[in-house]
């Protein structure tokens, strides 16, 4: 656990040394035994009234029996070399506020962690922390968390570094789309939302869609092989398709635009022949929409009340009624927002930040968000002159791009209506056999060239690199290219959809129980497994079938568990 007392802690702290020490040492010690697997040192570190509200798991978690039930499983997501994370944490930028600056009974602290972790695979992370802690006796206690992870911003900028370049979802062809929505059921959850072609799952990250248009005959069901593609989103399409053009790349139909539920989309082909979808979000305001709605934040106290206000001018898109409420030294963090995972400070910032980042993702009207929000497992704290306001919030999309998300909301008020600390984690979660969608893969014959594709062609960024495969990260989600052979794998073919998507599972066997209870079948395609069914690899095991139409769709569950 790395740590620069003199270069990361803020130079303004308004506390006693003892304090400060205090605090800094706990945050430490609760990472080094989660680092540690050591669930009865945290045991120890949390008041019974704990709340935590971590990205890692996306479930709420009250009281500290509920917190230390859950680490077991939480744990299971990484390699555990020698019975520890293969983690390295630095906390970065840490800010600590107390109620009192010369006996403190409470304090608040931020800070950033940032990860350099894997056994077998070398990954870099990235999280922003806000933390409660209350003393009891001469010790801290924690009392609230709430954080978001994969924010892959660089702290040496002013700016924290730039989003992910790029956000796709991915679609599976269909030929039976209710008996497709049934199969997809229990491994995803409930569907968004399906319409007369298409039916929607929301996932952390990214949506995965099953769609029964055919996509204008290129995305054809072709019996235990994949069939799945992409549809990237741009800013601008006409200045994608033009720059594509310059670049001799295939765009099918002479690069003539579609309609896709909306959306203006090209279609266009990678260097291996894969078609795949530019879009470009339609922004029109809806016309006839409902007004946007907020539920169950009635009652309470004067800082639920604020609490209310704020989600109110938050679906309203009033950004002046928000900004009033936060200072120019609050802080706002969004985790839920691809592009802007950033901290942003109170005042002019966060409105401009508001108006042109956060609510243009969403369908609007001239009444606001075309949304439902709804509230539930609100609690309140007092902490010495603060108070903690959270809840959970699901958002139901009511516009032409139907979605459905979870996210842990957390206000931290100094006063009451003057808010320092705003924290939106993404808290979006399969109740399926999914965790999320993990990747996805595109058969080329020459790696070299689709690595050019999409480094510098589609301007993707670097990828990552393994054996025979190139993997390019946009939202939690990789967009991946592999080798393969048309005469040994049957991809590519060109002018076909040909990719496949790999979900994160929390178990392959309970996954392989259900398959098997649908008659699917089992194929082996050399270029992406080894044997029919299950196979068995250093710290994941990976199981590829068949959909109920014939798609090919893997399944992979990653535990540091020795096999």
């Amino acid at each position: 656990m790395l740590f620069d007392r003199d270069e990361e802690l803020d130079d303004e702290i308004e506390a006693s040394d003892a304090d400060i020490d205090g605090l800094i040492a706990a945050t430490k010690t609760y990472w080094e035994r989660y680092l540690g697997l050591d669930a009865q040192g945290i045991s120890s570190m949390l008041a019974p009234d704990v709340t935590r509200m971590t990205q890692r798991t996306r479930r709420l978690q009250q009281g500290s029996a509920e917190v230390v039930a859950g680490l077991a499983a939480e744990w299971e997501a990484f390699e555990r070399p020698d019975q520890r994370i293969a983690e390295e944490m630095t906390l970065r930028s840490m800010e600590i506020s107390v109620d009192d600056e010369r006996r403190a009974s409470s304090a608040v602290v931020m800070y950033w962690v940032e990860i350099e972790g894997g056994a077998r695979w070398e990954y870099e992370d990235q999280g922003l922390v806000l933390q409660a802690w209350v003393k009891a006796g001469s010790a801290w206690k924690l009392a609230h968390q709430i954080d978001g992870w994969a924010t892959d911003y660089d702290l040496d900028e002013d700016d924290y570094g730039e989003a992910p370049t790029f956000v796709f979802d991915y679609v599976y062809p269909v030929r039976d789309l209710q008996r497709a929505v049934g199969f997809y059921r229990t491994i995803l959850g409930e569907p968004d939302a399906v319409t007369a072609t298409q039916a929607i799952f929301g996932l952390r990250g990214a949506r995965f869609l099953l769609d029964a248009s055919g996509l204008e005959g290129h995305a054809a069901v072709r019996d235990s092989l994949p069939n799945g593609y992409a549809v990237i989103y741009v800013s601008d399409l006409a200045q994608a398709r033009q720059r594509l053009q310059r670049e001799r790349v295939a765009l099918l139909g002479g690069g003539r635009e579609l309609s896709l539920s909306g959306d203006r989309a090209v279609l266009a082909q990678d260097s291996g022949g894969n078609v795949f979808v530019l879009a470009q979000r339609s922004d029109a305001l809806v016309t006839g929409a409902a007004a946007p709605t907020v539920r169950g934040l009635e009652g309470g106290s004067a800082y639920v009340t604020a609490a209310r206000k704020l989600a109110e001018a938050w679906v309203r898109q009033d950004a002046r009624s928000i900004v009033a409420m936060h200072g120019e030294d609050s802080q706002w963090f969004d985790g839920t927002i691809t592009n802007a995972r950033g901290l942003e400070a109170g005042g002019e910032d966060l409105e401009e930040a508001l108006r042109e980042t956060y609510w243009p993702r969403y369908d609007r009207s001239s009444q606001g968000l075309c949304v439902q929000m709804q509230a539930q497992h609100m609690r309140e704290r007092k902490l010495g002159d603060s108070t903690i306001v959270s809840y959970l919030r699901t958002l139901t999309g009511t516009g032409p791009h139907p979605f459905r998300s979870s996210a842990f909301v957390t206000h931290v008020f100094s006063e009451e209506g003057v808010v320092d600390y705003t924290f939106i984690v993404d808290a979006t979660r399969s109740e399926g056999l999914v965790v999320e969608l993990d990747y996805t893969g595109h058969p080329v014959e020459d790696l070299r060239k689709a690595d050019k594709f999409y480094s510098e062609t589609l301007a993707l960024g670097e990828p990552y690199t393994d054996d025979e495969w190139r993997g390019w990260w946009s939202n939690l989600v990789v967009y991946g290219a592999y080798t393969a052979s048309p005469e040994d794998d049957g991809v590519p073919v060109a002018g076909r959809c040909n990719g496949y998507a790999s979900f994160w599972v929390r178990s392959v066997d309970e996954t392989m129980t259900f398959l098997r209870s649908k008659g699917v079948k089992f194929p082996v395609i050399p270029a992406i497994n080894d044997h029919s069914g299950v196979d068995d690899y250093p710290g994941y095991r990976q199981a590829v079938s068949t959909d109920s139409e014939g798609n090919i769709v893997v399944f992979t569950e990653y535990s540091g568990r020795p096999r």
